[in-house]
């Protein structure tokens, strides 16, 4: 039986079946924090001039990764924290593979910072993004997962940095992390090339006419003042791909702006059942989906989220039971919102509206989809003036 003054370590023993999951729980916490790194290159600084990467973890308006990718916490000075992580994971996994009592007494304390660091992330995530990336979670559980095995097999104090190993460490972290800061400075200098090469051809674009129907359909209570200094009008089909893209990425948009900004929708259904300009049903469900939306304003924006969600498996039942959901059933069975929808429409075939989704930022006709990061540049340029 051992002592209760004897040295206990985790990895120093020899295989045991604590070791093989704590070498399991550091290669879920390294295999993690790589996507999110990589996935924090591909959203904040795409190639070109397409639609940015999607997300596995983008699962709803709350739980997805992109909010954490465009925060102000996902680097710092240009190194992403996911890199950091994966540095971190790295130690404690080689630290299973090569063991040693200093090693293993000095990841003990690296273990605990990154932990209080991620409980400071998950808490800024909650009150200040109001969003969860599912994957950083993953590596909070891991985080707190190391702990909890060096807690139980390790006896030695949490705060003893051992000389070789915290030098070490603190080598190859700086060494890395100047890598990342590199790299990530080239990419800002590439990609604010590409944002004035944005903003300049929005300037050079003609601007219509003032709106005829100025639509009560917003996408948030956070975007819905008129007068904010810029105005976002979607014209979208509710079984369009790219409108649902964009509809997922203008959560991030409001997230960032907030009043600052004003997003509302505009229907053009590609369907022939309410939309003139259309000979054919190309999207078979896309008026009904249009009506039910349109009912009510208020209930507008859990509507619109509910069937861009549902896009793929539409059906008319399960319109009929969105519609009954949430009370508006009977208007959209009687079509009275159909003078509604048809305003838009009239708006959208004013405007020349071809396709969706198309954009009107400040007057200007934008055409596809643009990528979040050059949206938000053009944004943020169009709030300084």
């Amino acid at each position: 039986m051992m002592n209760a003054n004897e040295k206990r370590t985790l990895t120093t023993g020899g295989f045991s079946v604590p070791l093989a999951i704590f070498m399991v729980i550091a290669l879920v916490a390294s295999v993690t924090s790589i996507y999110l790194s990589i996935h924090y290159y591909e959203i904040r600084y795409p190639s070109g001039l397409k639609e940015a990467a999607s997300s596995i973890c983008n699962l709803s308006s709350f739980f997805n990764c992109d909010g954490a990718a465009f925060s102000k916490i996902a680097d710092f000075q240009g190194i992403p924290l996911g890199a950091l992580g994966s540095v971190l994971s790295v130690f404690f996994f080689f630290s299973a593979l090569f063991p040693s009592e200093n090693w293993e007494q000095t990841n003990k304390s690296l273990s605990l910072i990154n932990l209080l660091g991620c409980i400071a992330l998950f808490f800024y995530s909650i009150i200040v993004l109001k969003s969860l990336c599912p994957l950083c979670t993953l590596y909070y559980v891991c985080s707190l997962g190391f702990v909890i095995m060096y807690a139980k097999f390790n006896n030695g104090p949490w705060f003893s940095f051992k000389l070789v190993p915290t030098i070490v460490s603190a080598l190859i972290l700086a060494f890395i992390a100047t890598c990342f800061y590199k790299y990530t400075h080239g990419l800002n200098d590439k990609q604010t090339v590409i944002s004035k090469k944005i903003i300049n051809e929005y300037m050079s674009l003609p601007k219509l006419e003032p709106l005829k129907f100025e639509s009560p359909y917003y996408l948030s209570e956070l975007v819905s003042d008129p007068s904010a200094k810029v105005k976002i009008s979607i014209f979208s089909d509710f079984q369009c791909p790219h409108c649902k893209r964009v509809a997922k990425e203008m959560d991030l948009i409001i997230r960032r702006f907030k009043n600052q900004i004003a997003i509302n929708y505009y229907f053009f259904p590609l369907d022939s059942a309410c939309n003139p300009q259309i000979n054919s049903a190309m999207h078979p469900f896309a008026c009904r989906a249009a009506m039910i939306a349109a009912c009510d304003p208020k209930k507008f924006a859990t509507l619109h989220d509910e069937i861009f969600k549902y896009q793929d498996t539409l059906s008319e039942d399960f319109l009929s039971e969105l519609a009954q959901k949430n009370g508006v059933k009977d208007c959209a069975d009687k079509k009275e919102s159909y003078p509604f929808v048809e305003k838009t429409i009239q708006q959208g075939v004013a405007y020349n509206i071809e396709s969706t989704p198309t954009m009107v930022i400040n007057g200007v006709k934008i055409e596809g989809a643009i990528p979040p990061i050059h949206l938000i540049s053009l944004i943020e340029d169009l709030l300084t003036k």
